[in-house]
């Protein structure tokens, strides 16, 4: 996996309008928003 949980955490203290996985993925090559989505539920 090329994204872990420090990440989308930086990316939401970076971003100061659109906070949605869908945004975040668009930043990120190669990692669509569902990964992301299956992924985040697991480190909470």
């Amino acid at each position: 996996m090329d994204f872990d949980y420090i990440q989308y955490c930086q990316y939401l203290i970076s971003s100061h309008q659109n906070y949605t996985i869908t945004d975040f993925a668009n930043n990120l090559e190669k990692i669509s928003h569902d990964t992301i989505n299956r992924y985040l539920p697991k480190v909470s």
